[in-house]
This record gives structure tokens, C-alpha cells and sequence, in this order.
């Protein structure tokens, strides 16, 4: 990942001002340090952290809010925002019903298999979130 400070000013400039706009209930992306993709539903927003539950996992990242960079936790590796950008209301929906049904479920193979619907906005996002890069 690059790191903020390798950006030019303009470009720190513009990412920091982009993610001041992510809002609680917003589905944001995130890449960790293995590359691997990190759909987040943001929890809480405050002057300087962007709060998150990575949607699959229920691990909890904070984001600064200027680099959009997620400090390592004994839970996971760290991760940096890599789109903020609005997805289709019926994929969030989608996405928002998913993150709710691993949060309050049990692990059981019933309640883990995804749906059509969420596995069409699983794949969606990937290509979405991959055109609107910040």
C-alpha cells in the first residue's frame, strides 16, 4: 500500500477531503496490507477516525480520517480505504442485510450460505469499487 506521505500534496489534499464526506451507515472499501478485500459497514464517524465493521468478519477497523490507513490490531493487519464511492441502493441493501445476518446469526452452514442476491452483490462490488478508486 502507499503510503499517504509518498502522495503529493494535492493528492492528500483531495483523498482527505473525499473521506470527511463517508457518513455512519456508509459501505466503504478497503484494502489490508495481503491485499485482500475489505468491505466495511462505518459504524461511527468523528473528527479524526472513521469507525468500521468489516462486513464478512465482524472485525472492528479504525481509519484516520486524512490517509483513509487503518492501524494493525491483534485482529487484523491494518488497511487503507481504497473507495468510498455510493453503491447502487438495492446492493447496499443487500450487503447492509448480509452484514446483519453474520452479526446476530450463529455460525451455522444454514445461516453463513449466501443468498443469489448476495452473491451477485459480492461480485458487484468488486468491479465497482475497483472504477472509483480515491
Amino acid at each position: 500500500m502507499e503510503e499517504d506521505h509518498d502522495l503529493p500534496l494535492e493528492d492528500r489534499r483531495v483523498r482527505g477531503d473525499i473521506l470527511q464526506l463517508v457518513a455512519t451507515g456508509d459501505l466503504i472499501h478497503a484494502r489490508n496490507s495481503s491485499n485482500a478485500s475489505l468491505i466495511c459497514l462505518v459504524t461511527a464517524v468523528d473528527n479524526d477516525f472513521i469507525h468500521c465493521r468489516r462486513i464478512t468478519t465482524q472485525q472492528i477497523y479504525i481509519f484516520d480520517r486524512i490517509a483513509g490507513l487503518a492501524v494493525a490490531s491483534d485482529t487484523h493487519n491494518g488497511g487503507e480505504i481504497d473507495s468510498v464511492e455510493p453503491l447502487p441502493i438495492s446492493m447496499h441493501n443487500t450487503l447492509l442485510g448480509l452484514e446483519r445476518r453474520i452479526r446476530l446469526g450463529k455460525r451455522t452452514p444454514e445461516n453463513i450460505r449466501l443468498t443469489a442476491a448476495e452473491k451477485k452483490a459480492l461480485v458487484f462490488v468488486h468491479d465497482h469499487y475497483e472504477s472509483a478508486q480515491i
